[in-house]
């Protein structure tokens, strides 16, 4: 999704979402917002940052 939003010049958030039961493996969520659509675009990825603990946790191999 990335290289295609590098091609259109459309606004991308990515943003951790959990991990992955099976290996830990950390997954993410990409908000793709219209052209010039950048404020709105971070707007909603904070409003999912802020209602979420997902980027305050750590993989397990790297937990404390």
């Amino acid at each position: 999704m990335l290289l295609l939003t590098n091609l259109t010049g459309h606004p991308q958030v990515v943003i951790p979402n959990g991990y992955r039961s099976e290996d830990g493996t950390p997954t993410s969520i990409s908000f793709v917002g219209k052209l010039f659509g950048d404020a709105e675009a971070l707007r909603l990825a904070k409003a999912v940052q802020d209602a979420t603990e997902h980027h305050l946790r750590r993989p397990p191999q790297f937990a404390p």
